[in-house]
């Protein structure tokens, strides 16, 4: 008796089970995957580029001399991290940027350039919080300059579309357009090829220097503008949005305008992420597509297979207590 009694309970017990799995498997896509998709507020990366760049002594330029290094060993470290403002819907970015000469060994002679961004993003998307504002620290002993940013910055987002997206650049202070180039396959991984220029802009102004450095006459001097021009290319990692690859050129000069044929080359470097940098973002990228694909792709799926394998056993087991 307690045997024949027991086949219902189990059938509902299964029909039971079945409708829950139903609900987990809607409920993943809807509810689980926007809260799960977002980028961990502990995470904490550096990337390194090495490369070569032409440098002038902007000094030496002022005091009516030239001086030239060329093919000049340089590294460009970028450090991320994660301050307040932080919650569960955004992060707030700091990223400390340095280009400094392999060849000096004092740290403080060998730096190029440095400078300390702050941004607010939304931990899904990774664009900017809108009506916040970023704070870009250039000088030890200075105020932060503050200014709107419209584009992606460290990461792109989720599920990343084969398509243009705005990127903010740290030396022009402005975004502009990373356009899609290919889909390319790199030691097995399957990436989008992006790449963007950034048009001259002017990033300083007003110093007097000679004249004869801009086809001027000897003992002449003249007012110039310091002018940066750049191509970045990005290689990165759809399902998550990581860049898995880096590589920028740039350059930096002087002139009384900036079509002029006249100018001063003050710094110009072709660099790319080192191969330490290439392997540990390689790394991350496989591990974080491989959680995605595991725990919020397949999971809905094996969760409905399972909804409706429990719900046929149920509905079975009703139907033969009723036959019987």
């Amino acid at each position: 008796m307690s045997t024949s009694r027991s086949h219902p309970r189990a059938a509902l017990a299964a029909i039971g089970l079945g409708v829950a799995l139903g609900v987990i498997a809607i409920a993943f896509p809807v509810y689980v995957e926007p809260h799960a998709l977002k980028v961990p507020l502990t995470i904490q990366a550096s990337s390194t580029a090495t490369g070569t760049a032409t440098i002038v002594d902007a000094a030496a330029v002022i005091r009516e001399k030239k001086v030239v290094s060329r093919r000049v060993p340089v590294r460009a470290t970028q450090r991320v991290s994660v301050i307040e403002p932080s919650d569960d819907d955004i992060m707030t970015i700091q990223t400390a940027h340095r280009i400094s000469r392999d060849d000096i060994g004092d740290p403080q002679g060998a730096t190029l350039t440095a400078a300390v961004t702050q941004i607010t993003v939304d931990r899904r998307t990774g664009y900017p919080k809108p009506g916040t504002a970023a704070k870009i620290f250039t000088k030890a002993d200075a105020e932060a300059e503050s200014l709107v940013v419209d584009g992606l910055h460290f990461k792109f987002p989720f599920e990343t579309k084969a398509g243009p997206y705005r990127f903010f650049d740290h030396t022009a202070h402005n975004s502009y357009t990373m356009e899609f180039q290919s889909a390319e396959e790199v030691d097995g991984l399957e990436v989008y090829h992006f790449k963007s220029e950034t048009p001259v802009v002017t990033i300083g102004g007003g110093v007097s220097l000679p004249a004869e450095h801009f086809g001027g006459n000897v003992g002449d001097r003249l007012t110039a503008n310091r002018y940066y021009h750049a191509v970045r290319d990005l290689w990165v990692e759809p399902r998550t949005g990581l860049i898995v690859d880096a590589r920028q050129s740039a350059r930096q000069y002087v002139a009384p305008d900036p079509n002029s044929r006249h100018r001063v080359t003050l710094i110009e470097v072709d660099a790319g992420w080192d191969e330490a940098t290439r392997t540990e973002q390689f790394a991350s990228a496989t591990e974080a597509k491989a959680l995605i694909q595991w725990g919020l792709r397949r999971a809905p799926w094996l969760a409905g297979l399972a909804a409706a394998a429990s719900l046929a056993l149920g509905v079975i087991g009703l139907r033969r207590r009723r036959a019987s």
